[in-house]
């Protein structure tokens, strides 16, 4: 679940598929965003339904809630679903989940967001501190705070990379070219996941 757009959520979804689908799972990935945004991620076509993936299955709703609740009941060993915080079913859709990974910048704004939701936060909780730039040294006092208020939960960092947008540019998942700091982040989840744009 991303706080905010931008922050890198989608493109850690569809690494996520592609990780389960290594891992030899029947994965599904549900959109729920009104124009579609995994479709450019993947180079799908833009259109509502299923969309058969070399890493699994991929539906467009277009935030459709009767589409998404249909999607939520088929069978799937793993279930993926790409959701931002500010989606009208949000909290619907969270609590039918195993695990919920927030993905999240190193930033104040993100940071004072995530602080005014900790009531909501529980063990199924894991944070991505995404996009962390090593030549920002701002950004690593941010990831000091948030490790410092909220590292009673799971926190995996994953560093800003052209790795990600040449997978962008090439349609595949980033995990295809970041398979070691994805497999630490990812190793924190088991069965079906609640992920966020």
């Amino acid at each position: 679940m991303g706080l905010n757009g931008g922050v890198g959520a989608s493109t850690i979804a569809t690494s996520l598929i592609a990780y389960y689908k290594e891992q030899n799972k029947h994965v599904r990935l549900i959109d729920t965003s009104p124009t579609g945004d995994l479709s450019y991620h993947l180079m799908l076509e833009n259109t509502q339904g299923p969309h058969h993936t070399p890493y699994g299955e991929v539906v467009m709703t277009y935030g459709d809630m009767n589409q998404i609740e249909q999607e939520l009941q088929k069978a799937s060993e793993v279930t993926i679903v790409d959701l931002g915080i500010h989606h009208p079913f949000a909290n619907e859709i969270i609590t039918k989940a195993n695990h919920i990974l927030f993905v999240v910048t190193p930033s104040q704004l993100d940071y004072l967001k995530l602080k005014d939701m900790e009531e909501k936060l529980d063990d199924r909780t894991i944070i991505c501190l995404n996009k962390v730039d090593s030549g920002k040294p701002l950004q690593y006092s941010y990831v000091s705070l948030f490790e410092k208020d909220f590292g009673h939960r799971p926190i995996v960092t994953i560093h800003e990379s052209d790795e990600v947008i040449q997978s962008l540019a090439g349609g595949v998942p980033a995990y295809d070219r970041m398979k070691e700091e994805f497999d630490l982040l990812f190793s924190h989840m088991k069965g079906a996941v609640l992920s966020g744009q």
